[in-house]
């Protein structure tokens, strides 16, 4: 598979309207298609019940599945799914994977920002298959803060390794009573396997227990690349709160997200594990109430943290695969996207909320974090880009598809649906096409003119620029010159076929001048 994905990112800065953005691994601009938000009336009521049978944990059997549906079609709707799934589809011909950012402005729409979008499923009858977002192989989801800068990588010297700082906080009251057991043991055991089989790329610090502000205060002195939290949270009103220990009482001294996030003004990890009962939740009454989000604005690069209270088992799964995609120098995304994928490989699948309750929230455009070390980067450092598990590669467009775009071309004037969906195959990323309707005949130009940019291809194929621009003639010279088009076409084809591979077609100009074509300016 290629290495670098596409990207297909979802704006959301109000009730109505949800605004993507499509760019190639290169990072142009392939479109801003837009659509409805379909979060109300009846849509939304449903919704809202599964989301709190899932906050329950009461979710069995296809209520999943339902509430999943629910979700991509109040997102994506018709107009956007439509949109996606072509792009979705043309980036697996060519085996790249599809990065999805979710965008949702805290501030103006707390109440979808704050919705489970892990979930996100289309159905078998879109007519692609069965696909959960989160968890696919070829897409990555996360979630991005909708105000926002890129952080700078944080570099690793030679042979320095990933240092992980496991920390657990486990008060036993608070003023309610007696608090539940945290349990942490299995995944302690986990990380420390982890070392051992990868002690050449992870380092895992002395384990903090009890957590308390100072000992985490002291904790982040060592610097940790990854810094994972196993505490209680809790929203107390429209506020999220996180359990630390009291030191002199043993109790929990309910910590909130800015007090919280004051502890990385010492030390930022790029990563933070916020592994709590209520770690992701937002308040529908106030926008940064979500411990998570609150630490990407004081700018942590990368928070994965919990929707629901995970069972240790569930926990350390997913941080195994995590953590040691992390030390293989994958990007943060694919690593969070693979350890959810671990999640619904177990028994319970995706009959349960469990694959979609790590989130993960990313300011790293690319996912990626780390520079190690080695070769020679700019400015005369010696710095090596992380090893990239997706690198895109030349796809040249084959001639006899173009004799079937001239096939197709000549003397039309609105696009047919054939026209259409050979352009989709073969020119997947151009501007989309509008329905045959008035005001549309330019579609067939426009297309045109964004396969000329692609200019001259070489390897099995003739410059492409030229044989475009002489299709485009054919909309508005005679039948007589259409046909010499049609016969330029086919016997460039022909030549192509008989032609050793070292010897090249006949001049372009020739050509035009055998049909008495005039040189395209």
């Amino acid at each position: 598979m290629a290495d670098v994905p596409f990207t297909y990112l979802i704006r959301c800065s109000s009730l109505d309207r949800v605004q993507a953005e499509k760019r190639d691994p290169d990072g142009n601009l392939l479109g801003q298609p837009s659509g409805p938000l379909g979060y109300h009336g009846r849509p939304r009521a449903h919704i809202n019940n599964f989301v709190t049978r899932a906050a329950a944990g009461a979710l069995t059997g296809s209520e999943p599945t339902k509430l999943g549906e629910l979700l991509f079609d109040a997102l994506l709707g018709p107009e956007l799914s439509t949109d996606f799934f072509s792009f979705y589809e043309s980036a697996r011909r060519l085996e790249t994977p599809v990065r999805i950012g979710l965008e949702i402005d805290e501030r103006v729409v707390p109440e979808v920002a704050g919705l489970p979008w892990e979930f996100m499923h289309a159905s078998v009858k879109s007519g692609h298959g069965t696909i959960w977002l989160a968890t696919a192989p070829d897409l990555v989801v996360s979630r991005r803060p909708a105000h926002w800068t890129e952080p700078p990588r944080i570099e690793l010297a030679a042979g320095e390794r990933l240092r992980i700082l496991l920390a657990v906080a486990a008060p036993d009251r608070d003023e309610a009573g007696p608090l539940g057991a945290v349990k942490y043991e299995e995944v302690w055991a986990a990380l420390q396997s982890l070392q051992r089989t990868q002690s050449k790329n992870i380092e895992l610090l002395d384990l903090v227990l009890p957590a308390t502000v100072r000992s985490l205060d002291t904790a982040l002195e060592r610097r940790p690349h990854i810094f994972h939290l196993v505490a209680h949270g809790r929203l107390s009103g429209s506020n999220a709160q996180i359990a630390l220990v009291d030191p002199a009482l043993g109790s929990a001294d309910w910590t909130d997200a800015e007090r919280f996030g004051d502890l990385f003004n010492r030390y930022r990890p790029g990563v933070v594990l916020l592994q709590a009962c209520e770690g992701a939740a937002q308040s529908p009454s106030k926008a940064f109430s979500s411990l998570a989000s609150q630490l990407v604005e004081q700018d942590v690069p990368v928070v994965v943290a919990m929707q629901y209270d995970v069972s240790n088992s569930t926990a350390k799964k997913f941080a195994l695969e995590f953590y040691n995609r992390l030390a293989e120098e994958d990007p943060v995304d694919k690593a969070a996207q693979e350890g959810r994928r671990q999640i619904a490989l177990g028994p319970l699948g995706y009959k349960s909320r469990d694959f979609a309750t790590p989130v993960l929230f990313m300011r790293a455009p690319d996912g990626i974090l780390f520079e190690r070390a080695g070769t020679p980067g700019p400015k005369g450092a010696s710095v090596s880009r992380p090893r990239n598990v997706w690198d895109p590669q030349p796809r040249p467009i084959a001639f006899e598809q173009l004799i079937e775009l001239d096939r197709l071309v000549a003397g039309v004037t609105m696009v047919p649906e054939e026209l259409r969906r050979l352009y989709r195959m073969y020119a997947p990323f151009g501007p989309p096409l509008p329905r045959d309707e008035p005001g549309a005949e330019d579609a067939l130009p426009r297309m045109l003119a964004w396969l000329a940019e692609i200019g001259p291809l070489t390897d099995g194929t003739v410059p492409i620029l030229r044989v475009v621009e002489h299709i485009r003639q054919a909309q508005v010279q005679d039948e007589t010159t259409k046909d010499a088009i049609r016969s330029w076409v086919t016997m460039m084809a022909q030549h192509l076929h008989a032609t050793p591979p070292d010897e090249s077609p006949p001049a372009i100009e020739a050509v035009d001048g055998k049909f008495g074509l005039p040189s395209p300016v």
